[in-house]
């Protein structure tokens, strides 16, 4: 019994060492901010850049993506698509797959983030040579 009781202790003390034991920083979260909205890109908003392959938004402009958000806060992109009759959100970087008459071909969604401004980027495989369409996104970020 008494081996069983040290056991029991030394757990204890192991288990309280690793859970208040820190690789980094221990920051107190006083006051958390959050900003979310949509973004609409239009048709002919995209532009075919055949340096890099791909149909560029070249730049979105946003107020609330200040170089504070950029270097400690969290933010995130979803793309709406229709899944059926079911609206559903994605998230960046995505792939939607699909077939045609000449093959299988993949649609590659990505965006980059910088101080105020988001620049949206669709790259299409050899088969699907289409522009984009008019497409929604939303944006998220906390700090």
């Amino acid at each position: 019994m008494k081996n069983l009781r040290t056991f029991w202790a030394i757990a204890a003390v192991a288990a309280t060492a690793a859970l208040t034991t820190s690789c980094g920083d221990i920051v107190e979260v006083v006051d958390v901010k959050k900003v979310s909205f949509d973004i609409t890109v239009d048709r002919d908003h995209w532009v075919w850049n055949p340096n890099m392959g791909s149909w560029v938004n070249t730049v979105y402009d946003i107020a609330e993506l200040t170089p504070n958000i950029i270097e400690k806060g969290f933010y995130h992109m979803y793309l709406y698509k229709m899944d059926g009759d079911v609206e559903v959100r994605e998230t960046l970087p995505y792939i939607e797959y699909g077939e045609s008459g000449n093959g299988l071909w993949q649609r590659h969604f990505a965006c980059d983030y910088g101080p105020y401004a988001i620049t949206f980027y669709i790259r299409n495989s050899d088969f699907y040579d289409r522009a984009p369409e008019t497409l929604y996104f939303r944006f998220v970020a906390i700090w």
